[in-house]
């Protein structure tokens, strides 16, 4: 979603410099002139379309075929406009000195236009080869933690996946890699930390066959995020429990070596609601399941107490990244990292997964997705 804001902000902004530099003409009287004014009209009311339909395409029953030609569109016609009116304007917004520009010289309407087409084709030729890159290197991880366990309990194998964000973005690769990875370490129970969808609760139905496929293999277990309320959380939860996908929501379960798994609401959109009282029905000291990580750091020492793992998603592990992984943008507490952490703060460690999907654009840098095996 970041990202999201961030590619608007600047067309906007890449338009409002189109205005200024074409006003001129449009006051001229200047057929060619008002022509490109109206043009930069057209392209800022289509941006407002464009991410309004965003998140209302499918309830309107818009094919995401013709979805994704406007927004071919749209990417490509944008910059275009933009980039000719930052050429065109920026001998008149760079200070000037002895009646000069001090950095950009006058242009002329041809150099105008071939420096607007050449910034505007590499825009769009720069995005898709970072998308093409990424999508090929993104591979899924697997990631192993061995924990120890109560000395009176089995031992017991978990397959935690998050962040689906399923709908357009998600490729049937990835699904199919779940699925094999769900079969080959025959995990006793799959845990899903939340945002199984993008925006919509119909999302799900693309891809019924999959939970199908999962549920079968074992017991599934899920938590709702805050994407999942974006489409309708009342929907989702029945959804999932059609497909026989348990769903909690502030409520205990036993796992089968006896372990109690604590689920709990999304932490954005309906905040810590349980009490200690509800946590004192555990038997023994269990495990957190939720989506945002941190609603562990709105535990008290008394709440902590209580379990001896949580486990969390919503990050993505920033996934836009620089080198080494460091996330370019955190939307939680700059405490959690990817994997295992532990602080002063948590009693506990917290087990963070990266997720398996995509927000806002189908793009990872330098962050592969990932999936969890806890051995127990």
């Amino acid at each position: 979603m970041s990202l999201i804001l961030l590619i608007l902000t600047f067309w906007l902004f890449g338009v409002a410099v189109a205005v200024y530099s074409l006003l001129p003409l449009a006051q001229a009287q200047s057929k060619n002139g008002r022509a490109w004014a109206w043009a930069v009209v057209t392209v800022v009311v289509a941006d407002g379309i464009f991410f309004s339909l965003y998140w209302h395409y499918i309830g309107l029953g818009i094919p995401f075929a013709v979805y994704f030609a406007v927004l071919l569109l749209l990417f490509f016609l944008n910059p275009l406009i933009c980039l000719y009116g930052l050429a065109g304007g920026g001998s008149r917004i760079t200070p000037r000195k002895n009646g000069q520009p001090r950095l950009l010289p006058p242009f002329s309407r041809r150099k105008q236009l071939a420096l607007s087409l050449a910034l505007a084709g590499s825009l769009p030729a720069t995005t898709l080869g970072t998308l093409f890159f990424s999508r090929h290197r993104d591979e899924l991880e697997l990631l192993h933690f061995s924990l120890a366990r109560p000395p009176y309990r089995r031992p017991l194998r978990l397959l935690l996946m998050s962040d689906f964000h399923i709908g357009n973005f998600m490729p049937e690769r990835r699904l199919q890699e779940l699925l094999e990875i769900a079969q080959r370490t025959k995990p006793d129970h799959i845990l899903l930390g939340g945002d199984f969808i993008d925006y919509h609760s119909q999302e799900i139905n693309q891809h019924e066959s999959f939970l199908l496929a999962l549920a079968r293999q074992t017991s599934v277990i899920a938590v709702l995020g805050n994407h999942d309320f974006f489409g309708n959380p009342e929907q989702v939860s029945l959804k999932f429990k059609r497909l026989g996908i348990a769903v909690l929501r502030d409520e205990l379960l036993l796992l089968d070596n006896g372990i109690p798994l604590f689920g709990t609401r999304d932490y954005l959109w309906e905040g810590k609601q349980f009490s200690l009282e509800k946590l004192a029905a555990m038997p023994v000291p269990g495990i957190l399941l939720t989506h945002n990580p941190d609603l562990a750091l709105d535990l008290s020492p008394e709440e902590q107490s209580h379990f001896f793992l949580a486990l969390a998603g919503h990050t993505h592990g920033g996934q836009i990244c620089a080198p080494g992984g460091h996330p370019l943008v955190n939307i939680a507490d700059p405490l959690f990292q990817p994997g295992w952490n532990q602080g002063p703060t948590l009693s506990f460690p917290l087990l963070l997964t990266k997720g398996v999907g995509y927000g806002g654009l189908p793009l990872r840098l330098y962050c592969n997705p990932d999936v969890m095996i806890i051995d127990l």
